[in-house]
């Protein structure tokens, strides 16, 4: 090949040929240059280390998952304590309400009784 220079002089460039192919596809890995991304070769398996991130991105949240499923049990755990314990609050609240009539009925019946 020749390039045209401004003055007019042709400057001779030598074809870098295929050697210098082989030898960038031969960094990329070194780079870590994902070369499937890149579409250099033909490679259809991923970098060990793209599939280690990977693997370790799956575990993350999986991990992350069983969390928030943890926490949800959790959440109903205390839910249903909470309505058990206002249950039993009200229980108690309707016992002592009838324990409180009982306690006037027998007033008023002994007052009754008195009185005659």
């Amino acid at each position: 090949f020749f390039f045209q220079a401004e003055d007019g002089i042709r400057d001779f460039c030598l074809s870098r040929g295929l050697g210098d192919v082989y030898k960038r596809q031969a960094l990329i890995p070194l780079l870590g240059i994902n070369a499937e991304y890149m579409g250099i070769t033909g490679q259809t398996e991923e970098a060990p280390e793209v599939k280690a991130k990977k693997e370790r991105q799956k575990q993350e949240m999986q991990q992350a998952l069983l969390q928030q499923i943890e926490e949800k049990k959790r959440q109903k755990q205390l839910e249903e304590k909470r309505r058990r314990q206002e249950e039993h609050e009200e229980e108690e609240r309707v016992r002592k309400e009838r324990e409180e009539l009982e306690r006037k009925k027998k007033k008023k019946k002994k007052k009754k009784s008195t009185l005659r």
